[in-house]
């Protein structure tokens, strides 16, 4: 590769990067483990982060940290370790965040919509003490 050549790839590698950070809100750090970072993800705060950190050494990746906790993620990261497809696993990551983030705003309009109804439609809904929590379990359960 001559320099022109190697100025002109740096060049694409920065604006991907560059593209990918301001659409995407994507960034990687190096540390202990590699942190990915993201924002753009929660419509009501698009500041707010979400990050994991893998580790990886001798041809094998460990989570070591996920804010906010996303559950188990033992057959992601096998199957990551099976495939070494990285760019997958972070799109991945990227959808269980997005996911997540819809639930949470979610939960806080259908608790806070059941909060406005007046008092005399609020016993056709309520079947139960746990009536709120049982129509939040349900729609949360609809997105696994």
């Amino acid at each position: 590769m001559d320099t022109n050549q190697g100025i002109r790839h740096n060049e694409y590698i920065q604006y991907a990067i560059s593209w990918y950070n301001k659409f995407l809100g994507f960034r990687a750090k190096g540390g202990h483990g590699d942190k990915f970072i993201f924002n753009n993800i929660n419509s009501q705060n698009s500041n707010e982060e979400y990050s994991f950190t893998l580790r990886h050494a001798d041809d094998n990746y460990t989570l070591l940290d996920c804010d906010p906790y996303l559950g188990d993620m033992k057959e992601f990261i096998q199957e990551l370790n099976q495939t070494n497809g990285l760019f997958k696993f972070v799109r991945i990551m990227r959808e269980k965040f997005q996911t997540t983030t819809l639930k949470a705003i979610t939960l806080y309009l259908v608790y806070h919509l059941f909060r406005k109804l007046p008092f005399s439609l609020r016993p056709i809904i309520q079947l139960g003490e746990c009536t709120l929590t049982c129509i939040c379990k349900a729609l949360c359960n609809t997105w696994y």
